[in-house]
């Protein structure tokens, strides 16, 4: 039962915290009856099990794409801004890394491929954007760009000179924003305990009104 219903879902990675299982859940309902979208929290982004009706509708994402980065000065864009340029260079599918920090988009976007042949027919061509020159970058090269401008080599603590935040605190604030992660609709373990032993206090007293101060009381 559960390698029947593997067959049918597809593990979909990268969500941002801002959007909703019924919006996952009605995006990729465009490509056949979905059964089932349940998210889960990964860092600071979701993953989505999306379950279709039948095994044979897995098959349209089934195609091997090949990933590229391509960048220079992206700032503050969304996906829909790169129409044109993913027509232009063929690509399959476009995604915009935000920032863990600010929950900004990152200035570069990651670009799939059908094949490493329609990648390396992209790669000949020359590609701009608000008339600024775009360079591609393999994934591997990726981790040298500076998530604040783009630039190869750039430290991002020259670029923006403020402490890095403990990784534990950020996401909690991003979950907090987004009401995401686990805290959304539970108490917590503090706040269970602190009710919990008032409770216990308040049956205590009620169940014996006069175990203190019942001597003062009666002279």
């Amino acid at each position: 039962m559960k390698r029947n219903v593997e067959a049918k879902s597809l593990f979909v990675t990268d969500i941002p915290l801002f959007l909703t299982e019924t919006q996952v859940h009605s995006a990729f309902s465009r490509y056949g009856s979905v059964v089932r979208c349940k998210f889960s929290l990964r860092n600071h982004y979701y993953t989505a099990m999306v379950q279709f009706s039948t095994e044979d509708l897995i098959a349209q994402f089934d195609d091997t794409w090949a990933i590229f980065c391509l960048r220079n000065s992206l700032r503050n864009i969304k996906e829909a801004d790169l129409t044109d340029i993913a027509n232009q260079v063929s690509a399959k599918a476009i995604n915009i890394p935000l920032s863990f920090t600010s929950y900004k988009p990152k200035p570069y976007v990651y670009m799939n491929f059908f094949s490493q042949e329609t990648l390396d027919a992209a790669k000949e061509l020359t590609v701009s954007f608000r008339n600024r020159g775009l360079t591609w970058h393999s994934p591997d090269q990726v981790k040298n760009l500076c998530h604040v401008c783009g630039r190869c080599g750039c430290s991002p603590s020259q670029c923006s000179p403020r402490p890095a935040k403990k990784t534990s605190t950020q996401l909690d604030k991003l979950y907090s924003r987004f009401k995401a992660g686990p805290q959304r609709g539970r108490t917590s373990n503090h706040f269970r305990r602190s009710s919990s032993r008032s409770r216990s206090r308040s049956r205590n007293t009620r169940s014996d009104p006069y175990k203190k101060g019942s001597n003062n009381e009666s002279t």
